[in-house]
């Protein structure tokens, strides 16, 4: 990087701190800190309980009723004990079962 540039950069990064001073109280340190800690906190976020029930089922959050209740049943005659005996698992069923009646009763479709 020239000479130049290098002191167009600095001199530009000056002015953005000096604004944002102005305009907010905090440099732009404090705002990449700020962003840095936001960023990270997102990334080691645990999931909700809501976010795991459609992660299950396969499905984005913002999935409507008739979706939801379609990859449900999919799911459930896959792993109904009685449906299908060879792939079928009854913990699987069981959780498939609770995750579904969660999403329902946080959607206020129950």
């Amino acid at each position: 990087m020239d000479k130049s540039l290098r002191v167009a950069f600095m001199e530009a990064m000056v002015g953005l701190d000096t604004t944002l001073r102005k305009d907010t109280g905090k440099g732009l340190a404090e705002h990449a800190a700020e962003a840095f800690a936001a960023w990270q906190d997102s990334r080691t976020k645990k999931p909700t309980q809501l976010e795991l029930d459609f992660a299950l089922l396969n499905l984005r959050q913002d999935a409507p009723e008739e979706l939801v209740r379609m990859a449900y049943h999919l799911l459930a005659k896959q792993l109904h004990p009685d449906a299908n005996r060879e792939t079928s698992d009854a913990a699987a069923f069981a959780k498939v079962q609770e995750a579904y009646q969660r999403i329902r009763k946080a959607r206020g479709w129950a």
